[in-house]
């Protein structure tokens, strides 16, 4: 898109691609990152544990544990 320069010059589509390519790797960040965070969660037990704590703890309904984990595709949706 980029490289079209009747396309590169048009405002609205620039923005559109830049905040296409923004998401995308808002999308990917999350993803390297719960890889990390996650990978200290190999027995079935911590992942158990973990979710139940999740469970018991009370939030903000539009930021809680499982708005955090559903980011990734969030991200790459838009």
């Amino acid at each position: 898109m980029f490289q079209n320069q009747e396309m590169a010059n048009d405002p609205a589509v620039r923005t559109t691609a830049l905040i296409s390519l923004t998401c995308a790797l808002m999308s990917l960040s999350y993803g390297c990152v719960y890889i990390i965070r996650f990978d200290t969660m190999r027995s079935m037990y911590k992942a158990v544990r973990w979710a139940q704590e999740t469970q018991r703890t009370t939030t903000f309904i539009l930021w809680n544990v499982w708005v955090l984990l559903a980011m990734p595709g969030v991200w790459l949706a838009w």
